[in-house]
């Protein structure tokens, strides 16, 4: 999946989510798409924060770089784990 769909991906899971649940699915998002954020940054130029970049959610948030790209790795890294209900 190329890095702009997964930027899309995870713009859609945010601002679907409740708003005091939005670190939840952004951790959710890493889980759903872990084998294809893995791939995405197997490729030159890109990375998990290009992707947050990519998505948007950043501009009315004033994130700094690390901030959801932590998130992101850690529902990769629990995606082995788990599986969501939905």
């Amino acid at each position: 999946m190329k890095q702009r769909k997964l930027a899309r991906k995870l713009e859609v899971e945010y601002d679907g989510a409740p708003k005091d649940e939005k670190v939840a699915h952004i951790i959710l998002f890493g889980i759903k798409y872990a084998e294809e954020l893995k791939a995405a940054t197997k490729q030159a130029g890109c990375s998990i924060w290009k992707i947050i970049k990519s998505s948007g959610i950043t501009k009315s948030q004033g994130l700094e770089k690390y901030t959801y790209t932590s998130e992101i790795n850690y529902g990769m890294t629990l995606a082995q784990y788990v599986k969501p209900k939905k």
